[in-house]
């Protein structure tokens, strides 16, 4: 009984044993069947992972190529067509799979290609589309086999960006052409089986590429079910398991649309080879040891079929990795790469240079640890929205350490952030100098307007108050008040002149200036840039030289120093210009900036404000550096004045202590065969007349005055208001000896127009013009008229010389009508 019971419990342990056995391979076995259906899955998503890394960076460079063909085919098409077509061959061997790039017109014939052939597209479709479509999207055609040289027989597709004019209209179509072929055979080297499919299509289903290449599916659509096919193609990305209708091969397949562009890729692995194993051990029937045997050897090879794919899967990843890399080297942009935690892992040749480091110096640092001054700016910020939304990010950023503007764009991946820096200092500097020069034109307009008002009544005042000093000559105390009337006219005058020369409306032309004369007319121009707390005083080296420069010009740039010096002393101070001559021999040449053997005139401006380090003075004269706060400042005032100064073939020079102040040397050529001495001659009397004069002036004081003063001079005047009673009386009257008229009028006649028409009467007719604003003639073209101008506001003496010079040596005969 013992025994039996021995036995009974043995067979139970026996059956217990081999249902749990039984129960385990049942187990195990339904694990190993999911598993490799797991496994298929995940293959799949890392070769489509791989492939839509690889695809994204291959679109993305065609794009950009074909982006910067449509932005600059307008300046390289002016060169001529052999160097459109070299620019073209040159971009086309930059860019993988593509066979040919070319340009057509806006009526579609090709104006450009890297083929000897030239077609007319016209009759493409992406031509209409491109035509019709103000979007300038990247358009992608379908599948064709190529008819002519180099993709004869070749199964092709374009990718095409509209081109348009300045003004926004069509002009034409840059379009690459990619070898789809050359595609499939890159996606050979990325499958793991025979039976494993990859592919490329269109995102309305329409089959590119395909590895193994099957040129029956080419060009059709992949699934023939509507609905299948909206449910894929409205999916970023996914998977599914499915038999395919080309090779009856049931396959997972993973999918997933590429960003930004109008594709998708898809990866298939086979499930029949996946679940091979599973099967070979299905079917084994034997010992317990046996089939653990298996099981331990089918352990170890599943182990060595794993470890074998993560291999394979590594190494296409990081073939693909090189290639793209491979790529970056060869674009001229600066291309660097980072990883999901911050730390540089790539570098072009370009950003080499841009960053003084090596990749090998640099991998694994943090881009804040290297680059700390972003922190400050909008990069992290841009660089976080980019990734965090998978959106590639473009934005313009100034970067303080370098004082370099760059344009930023930056494309988010699987495994970080690849960034392209282009460097346009050079557009933003022209785009801030058209801002200065919108400003200065529009201040202009301002000043051009009040001076010419202004100085019509200067002429009144100045000349009514000469009449009263001399009729007070024997009282003292009035006498007294009418000079310092006088005076005080004509500072008025001297003002209105230099807010025109400031503001860039006086007639602008190197000429000889007394410097020390310039700069106490300037005085209080000056003190009131300034402000209060800060004294401007002027020192002056005895007999300095007359310089030769622009004087509107010179004026600016002592206005700018002035300014400068202000700004750096907040707490007030001295600024001390002081004037002297320099006679340059050659071991004085490196004075300066730039500055040759010579005699010059050096105008030093002094401040005693804070000052400037060695690092600072360095970089006072680049473009866009100052020391100001963001906002007060463009740093563009110390590169206008080097500017200015290298123009009038002198120089710039400045010296400059912590603590202590700034010195800024202006070094002006001098003026040569100027005597600057000073005579004093006697007043000769006023010239006199007899001569009819036929005066136009529209402002009814002026006009008055004026007729005063030539009458108390001996002319026989005629008044008129504008040009139309001015013709009338020309008609009237046929002994006019000279036309004396305002250049701007009322009434819708110049002064230079109706000297025109009083020439058809009087051919010989001398003309004197008149106006309280010099730039009013830069509008009209009066050189045939061989005029004279005396500009107000005027004094009697002023008017009595310039009368007598328009009429010349003697009394005029007008003709006889």
């Amino acid at each position: 009984m013992q025994q039996v019971t021995h036995i009974r419990r043995l067979l139970f342990a026996q059956a217990v044993i081999v249902v749990a056995i039984i129960a385990g391979i049942v187990y195990e076995m339904a694990g190993a069947y999911y598993n490799a259906i797991d496994d298929t899955y995940a293959q799949a998503t890392r070769t489509r992972n791989a492939i839509m890394a690889h695809s994204i960076q291959t679109f993305t460079m065609v794009d950009q190529a074909l982006s910067n063909i449509a932005e600059h085919s307008g300046v390289i098409v002016a060169d001529g067509p052999d160097i459109l077509n070299h620019y073209l061959l040159v971009r086309r061997n930059d860019l993988p799979y593509v066979e040919v790039l070319q340009i057509t017109d806006n009526n579609g014939t090709v104006i450009a290609t890297t083929r000897q052939r030239l077609d007319n597209l016209g009759y493409r479709d992406f031509f209409a589309e491109h035509r019709n479509d103000q979007h300038r999207q990247l358009r992608i055609s379908r599948p064709y086999i190529g008819q002519h040289d180099v993709v004869s027989g070749k199964w092709v597709v374009d990718l095409t960006r509209p081109i348009f004019d300045n003004d926004g209209n069509f002009s034409g179509v840059a379009v690459a052409t990619l070898s789809l072929e050359d595609v499939s055979n890159t996606y050979d080297g990325l499958r793991h089986t025979e039976q494993d499919i990859i592919g490329l299509a269109r995102d309305d289903g329409l089959l590119l590429a395909r590895s193994p290449f099957a040129v029956s599916s080419i060009g059709r659509r992949l699934f023939a079910d509507e609905a299948t096919d909206q449910i894929i193609l409205q999916t970023l990305q996914g998977d599914y398991r499915r038999t395919s209708p080309v090779d009856g091969e049931e396959r997972v397949v993973a999918y997933g649309q590429i960003k930004h562009y109008p594709l998708f890729v898809y990866a298939g692995v086979s499930v029949d080879e996946a679940l091979g194993l599973w099967k070979r051990r299905a079917i084994l029937d034997g010992s317990l040891g046996i089939l653990l045997g298996a099981m331990v050897i089918a352990f170890s090879y599943l182990l060595y079929r794993q470890i074998h794919k993560n291999y394979a899967a590594d190494a296409a990843r990081q073939q693909a990795q090189e290639e793209t890399d491979r790529i970056f080297r060869s674009i001229s942009d600066a291309v660097y790469r980072v990883d999901n935690g911050w730390r540089f892992t790539f570098l072009n040749r370009q950003a080499e240079e841009l960053f003084g480091q090596s990749t090998q110096s640099i991998k694994g640092k943090l881009l804040w640890d290297v680059f700390p001054a972003l922190l400050e700016t909008q990069t992290k910020d841009e660089f976080e929205h980019a990734i965090q939304h998978h959106e590639m990010a473009d934005f313009e950023q100034y970067y303080s350490p370098t004082h370099t503007w760059f344009n930023v764009r930056a494309y988010p991946g699987l495994d970080g952030l690849t960034v392209y820096l282009q460097d346009i200092t050079a557009k933003k500097i022209r785009e801030e100098q058209k801002h200065e020069a919108q400003r200065m034109d529009t201040l202009g307009q301002l000043t051009g307007g009040v001076a010419h008002d202004f100085n019509n009544l200067l002429t009144v005042i100045i000349g009514n108050t000469e009449l009263i000093a001399e009729h007070v000559q024997h009282d003292q105390a009035l006498r007294g008040m009418a000079d310092t009337s006088l005076k005080a006219a004509e500072r008025g005058a001297t003002l209105v002149s230099q807010l025109l020369s400031y503001a860039r409306r006086q007639p602008l032309n190197p000429s000889a200036i007394t410097i020390p004369t310039l700069l106490d007319s300037m005085k209080h121009l000056l003190d009131t840039a300034v402000g209060n707390g800060i004294r401007v005083r002027c020192l002056h080296a005895p007999d300095v030289w007359p310089a030769l420069a622009d004087e509107g010009r010179l004026q600016d740039a002592l206005i700018n120093l002035c300014i400068n010096g202000r700004d750096a002393m907040p707490d007030g101070g001295t600024i001390t210009i002081s004037t002297s001559n320099l006679h340059v021999t050659p071991d004085l040449v490196g004075l300066g900036d730039a500055l040759a053997t010579g005699d010059y005139v050096a105008i030093s401006v002094r401040d005693t404000g804070i000052g400037m380090d060695k690092n600072t003075l360095e970089r006072v004269f680049n473009p866009f550096f100052t020391t100001k706060d963001v906002g007060k400042g463009s740093g563009l005032g110390l590169p206008m004045v080097q500017g200015f100064a290298r123009q009038s073939n002198g120089s710039v020079g400045i010296e400059s202590t912590l603590g202590k102040g700034t010195t800024i040397v202006l070094y002006l050529p001098r003026a040569a065969g100027i005597d600057t001495a000073s005579t004093d001659t006697p007043k000769a009397p006023l010239p006199t007349g007899k001569e009819k004069i036929l005066l136009v002036e529209d402002e009814p004081l002026v006009k008055d005055h004026v007729c005063g003063l030539l009458k108390s001079l001996g002319y026989d005047l005629l008044c008129a208001e504008n040009g139309a009673q001015a013709l009338q009386l020309l008609m009237a009257h046929n002994d006019i000896d000279l036309l004396f008229t305002d250049v701007a009028m009322p009434g819708g006649m110049s002064g230079p127009e109706l000297a025109r028409e009083a020439r058809l009467i009087y051919p010989e007719l001398p003309v004197l013009f008149t106006s309280g604003y010099h730039g009013q003639l830069a509008t009209e073209n009066y050189g045939d008229l061989n005029g004279l101008l005396l500009e107000k506001p005027y004094n009697r003496e002023q008017l009595a010389g310039k009368i007598r010079e328009a009429l010349g040596a003697g009394p005029h005969t007008p003709t006889q009508t």
